[in-house]
């Protein structure tokens, strides 16, 4: 969600506050997951703190595929806990999850468990859960030499799903 490889403008995030003219704040880091440390030396719980003293009116969080190879049950727990802490500090803020993105091939068995996690973690604080699909299966030319990272043409596809299913009713619907 930080734009790695491809510059802050360039994420999807940028791309689809500058579409809808909000004022982001993109607490996104390299390598960081729910359980997993990112490059900047916090989780996505971590983020949740600084998010909640931010006040924001729609918080998204994204699925991770940093999170490969934890336990199952340490993400779930630990996404349980994000979004409920969310929802506590932030009772009016609108919290949407989004699947996670993943390269050319297929989705690893892993990842699909994580992202009905996510799904469920957010439904259970009445999120909205937008399901990107594979946009980039079988679309290397989308994907950064490591087949991690979007390009900028990936980065603007995901912006252009997202906000496609980020409708203001959508956003309205979540209590």
């Amino acid at each position: 969600m930080d734009g790695h490889g491809v510059g802050e403008t360039d994420s999807w995030p940028a791309l689809l506050a500058q579409s809808g003219r909000w004022q982001l704040q993109n607490l996104a880091s390299d390598g960081t997951g729910f359980v997993t440390v990112g490059d900047d030396g916090e989780t996505f719980a971590d983020q949740a703190v600084v998010a909640e003293g931010l006040n924001p009116s729609i918080v998204i969080v994204a699925a991770s595929s940093n999170d490969l190879g934890q336990d199952d049950s340490a993400v779930q727990s630990t996404a349980d806990s994000v979004f409920q802490r969310l929802r506590t500090a932030l009772p009016l803020a609108k919290i949407v999850a989004v699947s996670a993105a993943w390269g050319s091939t297929p989705l690893p068995e892993q990842l699909v468990r994580f992202n009905q996690i996510v799904s469920d973690a957010s439904a259970s604080v009445g999120g909205a859960y937008i399901d990107i699909g594979q946009l980039f299966l079988d679309h290397p030319e989308l994907m950064q030499a490591d087949d991690t990272h979007p390009t900028v043409d990936g980065q603007n596809l995901l912006a252009e799903t997202i906000g496609r299913q980020l409708t203001v009713d959508q956003i309205a619907a979540i209590p």
